[in-house]
This record gives structure tokens, sequence and C-alpha cells, in this order.
């Protein structure tokens, strides 16, 4: 099969022209494959832990330790211990699961798509009024 496009991703980006039309297919001809991490998606996970960690150890150590005994109600630390743990580790072990996979990458079959069709892709013009329906 003979590409599309014989002289590559550079001369493709260089016929397309100017205008929205032609960023928005040079956008979808780039490779967003590359996954790399930035330290703002660390410190926002670093953050997340600590007020996660924090959360189990003030609610086990300071509300079950010590104000229920203190209010006389130390029947109901057991049951309430069982049940915040459980639903804690629940929500940490989630959120640990959603922040540790990956996000996904555009399908090569859609970048084939796009190779092909090229600037016959048909791309719907911006609106800036309200669209029902759309994000």
């Amino acid at each position: 099969l003979k590409p599309f496009w014989p002289k590559g991703r550079a001369a493709l980006s260089q016929s397309v022209g100017v205008g929205p039309r032609a960023r928005c297919i040079r956008a979808l001809m780039s490779s967003s494959s590359s996954s790399t991490s930035s330290w703002t998606a660390q410190a926002t996970v670093t953050a997340s832990l600590t007020a996660f960690l924090y959360e189990g150890f003030t609610y086990n150590a300071v509300f079950l330790g010590r104000i229920l005994p203190a209010l006389g109600k130390s029947d109901q630390v057991t049951p309430l211990l069982v049940v915040f743990n459980i639903i804690w580790g629940l929500a940490l072990w989630s959120y640990l699961r959603v922040s540790w996979a990956d996000p996904g990458a555009v399908p090569e079959e859609w970048h084939e798509f796009v190779r092909r069709v090229g600037v016959a892709l048909p791309i719907a013009p911006g609106m800036e009024e309200w669209q029902p329906g759309k994000a």
C-alpha cells in the first residue's frame, strides 16, 4: 500500500495550511503517546495521600481513641472503627488505582484514519453560544 502522504508528516503539516482547521488536523496528527509525569501531578498525588492519611489518623486516634471514650461511649468504638476503616480503605484503594492507572492514548487506528482522510476530515466549526447536549 502506498501512503497517502509520501513525504511524511512534515510535508503534510506544510500542505495543510493555516487556520483553525489546519491546527486541528496537525493536533490530530501529532503523537500524544508521551507519558511524562510532571511535578504538579506528583505534588497533587502526594497532597491527596497526605489528606487521606491525616483523615484516617485523626478519626481513629482522636475521635475513636479520645473523644468517644471521654463521652462514655466506649461501646461504639469497635463498630465505628470497623465501618470507617473499611470505607476509608476502599476510598484509598480506589484513589490509588485511579492515580496509578494509565489514562490511555489515542488508538493507532485513529491516527491511520486521520492520515488517510487528511484535509477532507469533517471538522465542525466552533460556536460561541451554548449548545444543548455539548460540553
